[in-house]
């Protein structure tokens, strides 16, 4: 096996380059005739022109001025307008305004055969935006290019106008639901302010009324302190040994005669309960005791009733004072319920107040931009800066067929086709002379050279015949090489 794959790279080393280059004029005529096809093709291909424009797209927007802020590259609003230039709308405006040079078929779409050769490119890391157009007329492809442009320009300003006059017209309307409802809720305040009908600011009103029911309420509580005194003092009037009340409560020179009174009987009473221990029933000195005791207790009557018809006079007008108090203080509560119901309304009323007319404020100045960019879109401004940097040439040389690079591609395929069938036919030759070689057997490698000098004195002799020339000696080396 090592000795058939030996003698097989022998053989293919007989393929150099003194063989390729016998056939030369088999590789020539092939390159020739395949530059003519290739110049064949230029006569008869038809030419394609490319025309092209660099185009500035620039997201100014409008200020309350009037005046554009050039903004930062934005890669996302580029790729937009480059889908807005390829849209079906911008290439039907751009028919309109050049219809095609020769009309289509029926069955033929005119746009999409304008977007097949239509190229639009963002430049990275710029504003600026690449567009190009193919025709096999250099000038309807200038045309074609300088209408989808002016088609894209007329369609930033269409869009820009009804947008910005809707707009405007959505925020007016906005505007004056906002300054209507500021109005309502002024109306709203004003009888709030009107249902608790009292002067000055609601914190004064407020103050005014807790001072009022806290006066209310400590005369009350004094008028209860008195009410509680005098039923004390009745019920000291009812009972044999009286209670402390304050001299106060009722007129003190009958309280105090009550008290002596009760005094003098308490005295008198023991000194009969002593008296009956050492003095019979009809003892002189406890009879007077007895005496005295009856004459007291119908003085103490006569001073407790007196005390009881005072006591009862001012209790009830105590009573009615505290009943009075009660009645105002409860109505009071009552307005100062009102007052606060009616204060955290306006409360309420003023934190909408605030917040509409801050809302009404930034609409009012969200409306003035709006008409300012609306005037400056009517005088031709717009919020998308479009420039083209390059003049309309037409082009004049076609990008497609190229005559030079067709004819050395052309000449380079005829010359690699000729010398591929070069190679394969001396592969031929040389397996149809080394067949019967290697039919034989080998018994060593060293037998190969004389077989091998054969093979090669073989090649120089089909060499020889097919150069037409006459190599002497070759058919002696041959017959030497045999023997």
């Amino acid at each position: 096996m090592t000795d058939h794959h030996s003698t097989s790279s022998r053989l293919v080393d007989v393929v150099d380059v003194r063989t390729i280059l016998s056939h030369w004029r088999t590789i020539l005529c092939a390159t020739g005739v395949a530059v003519a096809l290739g110049a064949a093709y230029l006569t008869v291909a038809e030419r394609i022109y490319e025309a092209e424009v660099r185009v500035v797209v620039q997201n100014l927007g409008l200020g309350l001025d009037g005046k554009g802020a050039t903004k930062t590259y934005d890669k996302e609003f580029l790729s937009t307008q480059a889908e807005v230039i390829r849209s079906p709308l911008t290439i039907g405006r751009a028919l309109e305004l050049v219809p095609p040079a020769t009309p289509p078929e029926p069955d033929d779409d005119p746009v999409e055969d304008v977007l097949d050769e239509l190229r639009v490119i963002p430049l990275a890391a710029t504003d600026i935006v690449r567009v190009t157009f193919r025709h096999n007329d250099p000038q309807q492809a200038t045309r074609r290019l300088e209408s989808i442009l002016a088609s894209y320009q007329e369609h930033l300003r269409d869009v820009e106008q009804t947008t910005a006059s809707e707009s405007v017209e959505l925020v007016a309307r906005r505007e004056s639901e906002l300054s209507e409802q500021l109005d309502n809720m002024q109306t709203q305040l004003a009888a709030v302010r009107a249902g608790y009908s009292l002067g000055g600011a609601g914190t004064d009103v407020r103050q005014r009324e807790d001072a009022v029911l806290r006066d209310l309420t400590d005369q009350w509580a004094a008028a209860r302190a008195r009410r509680i005194q005098l039923e004390s003092v009745a019920d000291s009037a009812e009972s044999e040994r009286g209670v402390s009340v304050p001299e106060a409560a009722v007129d003190s020179s009958l309280y105090r005669e009550m008290l002596q009174v009760s005094g003098e009987l308490r005295e008198a009473r023991a000194a009969l309960e002593e008296s009956k221990r050492i003095l019979g029933p009809k003892h002189r000195e406890r009879i007077a005791l007895e005496q005295r005791i009856a004459s007291l207790e119908q003085e103490l009557e006569s001073v407790r009733e007196q005390v009881r018809i005072d006591a009862g006079r001012q209790l009830a007008a105590v009573r009615s004072q505290e009943q009075a108090l009660q009645t105002l203080i409860a109505e009071e509560r009552t307005r100062l319920q009102e007052l606060e119901t009616g204060l955290l309304e306006e409360q309420q009323l003023l934190t909408e107040i605030e917040r509409v007319g801050e809302l009404h404020a930034s609409t009012l100045a969200t409306r003035e931009s709006l008409e300012l960019a609306d005037r400056a879109l009517a005088r031709g401004r717009a919020s998308v800066f479009v420039q083209v940097l390059d003049d309309y040439v037409v082009p004049q040389e076609p990008i497609w067929p190229l005559p030079g690079p067709l004819l050395v591609v052309c000449g380079a395929l005829g010359m690699l086709l000729s010398l591929t069938w070069v190679v394969i036919r001396e592969t031929d030759l040389l397996s149809s002379l080394r067949w019967p070689l290697e039919s034989a057997p080998h018994e060593s490698s060293a037998d190969d050279a004389p077989e091998l000098d054969i093979l090669r004195d073989a090649r120089a002799l089909h060499r020889t015949v097919m150069n037409g020339t006459d190599a002497p000696g070759s058919t002696t080396a041959v017959t030497g090489a045999h023997s």
